[in-house]
């Protein structure tokens, strides 16, 4: 269990949804098209904590997923708000994503208004997460 497979859990969900949209994902190149929808996704950790003591103890991390979602101006607003709806049917709250034995529990959705970026709408959808692993023993 680690933290490549809590991002590889998330981005699978994600992929899994079959948006049919050009997609950047942090970390890997991305020109954004010009001319079409796309939509951007980072994983943001926000750190762990013990859940349990000891030797092979378990941390909890968490953090989450944002993913924005860009439009043409002049017909973004549904289509934003339909990628946002299917955010939130994918990314259940209390939902598990599992990638080599490693489980991710989604905690909650939000999503933000839409905005103006760059010449594009832009509505961002915040996925938050928790996942547990195991401690290496000393």
């Amino acid at each position: 269990m680690s933290l490549i497979d809590i991002d590889g859990a998330l981005i699978q969900a994600y992929q899994d949804m079959n948006l049919d949209l050009p997609t950047g994902f942090e970390g890997m190149h991305f020109d954004p098209p010009t001319n079409s929808h796309y939509a951007m996704a980072f994983i943001v950790p926000a750190g762990s904590d013990p859940a349990t003591l000891g030797v092979s103890g378990t941390d909890r991390h968490t953090g989450f997923m944002q993913i924005d979602f860009y439009a043409d101006l002049r017909d973004g607003r549904a289509t934003l708000v339909g990628y946002a709806q299917a955010v939130r049917d994918q990314y259940v709250a209390g939902k598990w994503f599992t990638r080599n034995g490693q489980n991710v529990r989604v905690v909650r959705v939000d999503r933000t208004g839409i905005r103006q970026d760059d010449g594009k709408l832009r509505l961002t959808v915040t996925v938050f997460f928790e996942a547990d692993t195991t401690r290496p023993e000393i």
